[in-house]
């Protein structure tokens, strides 16, 4: 579980688990549910059937005003993963949507998507933020999602809630040729450059000089490479998918 505002516009996550030392990360499998106005998500990762990970149960009773409470969260980097704090209940927001817990234990950027726990470690909420003023920090104006809004989650069911078609993706261009310096590239139509360098010996990184560079959509792109000195062209295609920039060899027919 988390808040929504973590996985809003990603188009690939992983989630860090520590157990026994030891942090290692999964794969987003899919979104099983959420709702923007309630600022929650509940996410699957892809793991082996048979390994198994500590939980925290979820509290049934609503808190009281003035409990004790606890906050497991990730403040600023993951060098802090794990921190605790400890506040109160300060205040129940409970005649809003979603329904919020204020609360005193202190958070900061990155605290999102945290459990808010009460003194028998059940989880009553899921920290959302604060008031980040200097009055909100003096006051420590923090809040959580109360755990009940886990309820009735619309379904979502995607590995990802936005367009893959509009996410820009960074690509890189190289060829082998040897007549480089001849040869005129383009995509989808526009021309890009031409190939000065060629590499026979390795391959190239993003944004290597003798590479051309670009970012492009997220999809299926086709390109021409024109040989100046033959006259002749060389097409082809390649789909560019979201993540690192991607390396893509070229070559004359």
């Amino acid at each position: 579980v988390t808040n929504y505002h973590v996985v809003d516009g990603a188009y690939k996550m992983k989630v860090v688990i520590e157990k026994n030392g030891f942090k290692t990360k999964y794969d987003v499998q899919k979104i099983i549910s959420g709702s923007k106005s309630k600022d929650l998500a509940k996410i699957a990762i892809k793991r082996n059937n048979s390994e198994f990970f500590s939980y925290l149960n979820l509290a049934k009773n609503y808190p009281t005003k003035g409990d004790d409470c606890w906050s497991i969260s990730t403040p600023f980097e993951r060098d802090y993963m794990n921190t605790v704090s400890k506040g109160l209940i300060s205040n129940l927001q409970s005649d809003r949507h979603p329904k919020k817990i204020q609360h005193t234990a202190e958070i900061t950027k990155g605290s999102s998507g945290g459990p808010l726990l009460n003194s028998l470690s059940e989880v009553i909420g899921v920290v959302s933020g604060g008031i980040a003023t200097p009055e909100g920090y003096r006051a420590s104006l923090n809040f959580a999602i109360s755990i009940g809004e886990l309820n009735n989650l619309p379904s979502i069911n995607k590995k990802n809630i936005v367009d893959p078609n509009s996410i820009p993706c960074k690509i890189a261009f190289y060829t082998d040729d040897k007549t480089a310096g001849d040869l005129h590239f383009f995509v989808d139509g526009l021309y890009l450059g031409s190939f000065d360098t060629y590499f026979t010996n390795r391959q190239p990184s993003c944004g290597d000089v003798g590479t051309i560079t670009k970012v492009l959509y997220t999809g299926n792109h086709k390109y021409e490479m024109y040989n100046k000195t033959t006259g002749k062209s060389t097409y082809g295609s390649v789909f560019l998918e979201p993540g690192d920039c991607q390396i893509y060899k070229v070559w004359h027919n």
